[in-house]
């Protein structure tokens, strides 16, 4: 298997997902063949530079799989333990609000896998930034067992009751499974 030095990196994905080690095992192994898939097929690493939960395993998963991860660290969660030792990159930032401008600014797609409160906030912004032309990037929705119905029923609540254009659905999409996801990242 070529490293990613050694072959052209297709696309830069953001990755959003939970930092927490108490997710189920099946959740976990998931991610972490998930981002070794993205490695595989030539893609690079932008995510919250954290080794732990689902955030640890798809940065895992892309080492594995030889490719790139780029790791966007604020302070508060800089401590040399907390941080993915394997990655290429790590770029330190002030704040929350600086590492969403640095991932947004340093990738190609967002892909938003379950997470909590850290996850909806810099899944919500990108979107918002790009219904507000931003950016043109797009941002997939991981609804991996259901994961975000209660949030996608919401967004239908708003398309219907016109507190957001309909148009706006083109920025993102959603993926019911990890095949499905491993298909449109292809």
């Amino acid at each position: 298997m070529k490293k990613f030095s050694e072959r052209e990196t297709n696309k830069s994905v953001a990755v959003y997902c939970s930092a927490s080690d108490k997710i189920s095992e099946s959740l976990l192994n998931g991610g972490e063949n998930f981002g070794k898939s993205l490695a595989v097929a030539g893609h690079s690493l932008v995510f919250g530079g954290c080794n732990m939960g689902l955030m640890g395993r798809v940065a895992l998963g892309v080492k594995k799989g030889g490719g790139r991860v780029v790791g966007v660290v604020p302070q508060i969660f800089s401590k040399p333990e907390q941080i993915f030792s394997g990655c290429d990159e790590v770029i330190h930032t002030r704040d929350m609000r600086e590492r969403k401008a640095v991932m947004q600014s340093r990738a190609d797609i967002f892909v938003a896998l379950p997470g909590g409160f850290g996850t909806l906030d810099e899944m919500v912004e990108i979107i918002t930034l790009a219904i507000v032309g931003n950016h043109q990037k797009h941002t997939i929705i991981a609804n991996l067992d259901g994961f975000y119905d209660p949030l996608l029923k919401m967004f239908e609540s708003w398309f219907e009751n016109e507190f957001a254009q309909k148009k706006a659905r083109t920025h993102f999409s959603v993926e019911r499974d990890w095949n499905a996801l491993l298909s449109r990242m292809r």
